[in-house]
């Protein structure tokens, strides 16, 4: 059967053939590996789909290290159609990537037609969990009534997704670039005031857009006017990374000061992008400094990088960093961490 891509696909959910064969369905009959998955299996669909309720479908695993947990829910609507919210649970902490069959409607897919796309043929969403055990919707699927038990959706796992997501922040980039240079033939409709009651002229939606904290904001201003208790410096870094979705040179600048603007405004993106940096910039002088920040900021993923880091170079414990150390808390999980038993 061919099937394309566009939001009009259409292809035929039937019961399929041993799955269970198939090491790399995601299902509840195998234990799959999350960088060998190539489709997520779905049983008994008929009797699934006349309740509106939540099903579990099955997760992926790094050796027998648990990654992420999928399941659904289902909307039944009038004139016979429903809706299959698809759920990814991540059980760690960090960013991945999901590549996923982008039809908006689906009548049905078969093992023979999800094996027959390839990692360019989905469409990639990047996802970050600031935190283990989070949850995040990955799409919304609108079957029409489906005559057979189950259904194939392909799919890709990038749990270390550097390729996918420099490709991605790319493409986010000139999105930002665009909608910015759209919204700059258009007045501003928005002011910002900084600490120094410096006005920037700015729009609502490039901030509601980009971060929670400025999209509450806006929603309660009344007059299109708000102050912000930053410094002009970081006011100015803060307008770069919502307009282009990036921050030009950010390896140069501080990165403490940088991160405290990511946390304050609550853009986890940012905070991606300087985890990426610091892992870079880590070496035996800083790395007392990077674990603090890790701990100020429940920052896991570098935490992780630095625990192994000084594992490795033991030195790090001559420096002035370490003799300067006052956290008790990162100062007991250090030796912990260095000091375990590989």
């Amino acid at each position: 059967m061919d099937i394309s891509t566009s939001s009009d696909d259409n292809c035929e959910a039937v019961d399929s053939v041993p799955i269970e064969f198939y090491t790399d369905s995601i299902s509840p009959l195998n234990k799959c590996q999350t960088s060998k998955a190539r489709r997520i299996c779905i049983f008994d669909l008929c009797s699934k789909l006349k309740n509106n309720d939540k099903y579990d479908i099955g997760g992926t695993y790094t050796d027998d290290e648990p990654d992420l947990w999928f399941f659904f829910t289902t909307t039944r609507c009038l004139g016979s159609k429903n809706l299959l919210n698809l759920f990814v649970h991540h059980r760690k902490s960090g960013h991945f990537a999901i590549g996923i069959l982008k039809s908006v409607k689906i009548v049905s897919c078969t093992m023979e037609d999800a094996n027959k796309f390839g990692r360019g043929m989905l469409l990639w969403k990047s996802f970050v969990s600031p935190c283990p055990d989070m949850s995040h919707h990955v799409t919304t699927y609108c079957l029409p009534e489906i005559k057979n038990q189950a259904l194939c959706i392909p799919i890709s796992i990038e749990t270390n997704p550097s390729s996918v997501m420099s490709k991605m922040t790319k493409k986010r980039t000139e999105l930002n670039k665009s909608l910015s240079l759209a919204l700059n033939q258009n007045k501003p409709d928005f002011v910002l005031e900084s600490a120094s009651r410096t006005k920037y002229s700015t729009h609502k939606l490039i901030l509601a857009g980009h971060s929670p904290v400025l999209r509450e904001l806006v929603k309660n201003t009344h007059n299109n006017t708000a102050f912000i208790d930053i410094s002009d410096q970081d006011m100015k870094l803060l307008l770069e990374f919502l307009g282009t979705g990036n921050i030009k040179d950010v390896g140069k600048l501080n990165l403490l000061q940088v991160l405290e603007l990511a946390v304050k405004f609550k853009l986890d993106r940012l905070l991606y992008i300087l985890q990426t940096e610091m892992e870079k910039q880590l070496n035996i002088e800083n790395a007392i400094d990077f674990a603090v920040l890790s701990e100020k900021y429940q920052m896991e993923k570098i935490q992780k990088t630095i625990f192994v880091f000084i594992r490795k170079n033991p030195s790090v414990m001559d420096t002035e960093g370490w003799n300067n150390l006052k956290d008790v808390n990162l100062t007991k999980k250090l030796f912990k961490e260095v000091h375990r038993v590989k």
